[in-house]
């Protein structure tokens, strides 16, 4: 089922629900929806670090007791956020949770689930897809939409340390290699998976990275696009400041 802005849920034979990405508007919605179906939320993962795929995890936590899983590489942003710049980074605590595998298969009551990281509209970012109903879904955030979206990309950015070569490409190979039959994306974006489509995102990506490069005085991207990140990171937000 898909709830309000960024939500999904995963019903369980056990009566057990999981969340994917839960954003505090979007709670309410969910309420309902497990009331009318009899689930009970015990479960909830994240796509993305961005507070609008995550904010209601310890809601979920303190009202439900659900446990929260992240994928390694979402869950880093959250390692030490006094360091950092991230401006989608809500100052709210996920901890406790457990980590999914960085790349691999991970098991919830009768689903199974294959975990990768997929760098695209953020670095910090991954995907997971299961079979509901005998298709395949790919639950994947903001970083592949329809082009009318924020044409198509999620919003790249440097602050989000969006790649290209080694974020969009690789990311779009994984997906034409899964085959699924829909992705499940942020923001009301769900839609049937083509590979012609992701044929074009890689084109896109070479495109993009070469015209960024273009306007870089060091023709260094590091250097140049993302300096403002990358000085923060080593130097910390305050000092920064």
């Amino acid at each position: 089922y898909q709830f309000g802005c960024n939500g999904y849920l995963l019903t369980s034979k056990n009566g057990e629900a999981l969340v994917v990405d839960p954003y505090v508007p979007d709670l309410n919605m969910l309420y309902a929806l497990c009331e009318e179906l009899n689930v009970k939320p015990t479960v909830c993962t994240v796509s993305h670090y961005h507070f609008d795929h995550c904010d209601g995890a310890p809601v979920l936590r303190d009202k439900f007791g659900a446990t929260t899983w992240l994928h390694p590489q979402v869950a880093e942003p959250w390692a030490n956020p006094s360091r950092t710049i991230l401006p989608w980074l809500k100052d709210v605590s996920l901890k406790p949770f457990e980590l999914l595998p960085t790349r691999g298969i991970w098991r919830w009551n009768e689903y199974e689930f294959r975990v990768a990281p997929w760098p695209g509209q953020t670095w910090w970012h991954c995907v997971f897809m299961t079979e509901v109903d005998g298709r395949k879904v790919m639950f994947g955030g903001d970083s592949f939409q329809p082009s009318a979206k924020w044409n198509g990309t999620g919003g790249f950015c440097a602050f989000n340390n969006s790649r290209f070569l080694n974020g969009y490409i690789p990311s779009a190979e994984l997906a034409i290699d899964w085959n699924p039959d829909i992705i499940a994306a942020g923001h009301e974006c769900c839609y049937l998976f083509s590979k012609a489509k992701f044929d074009a995102i890689i084109l896109w990506a070479k495109s993009t990275h070469n015209a960024i490069l273009s306007l870089c005085p060091h023709k260094d991207l590091d250097q140049d696009y993302y300096s403002v990140y990358n000085a923060v990171k080593e130097e910390g937000f305050r000092s920064f400041l």
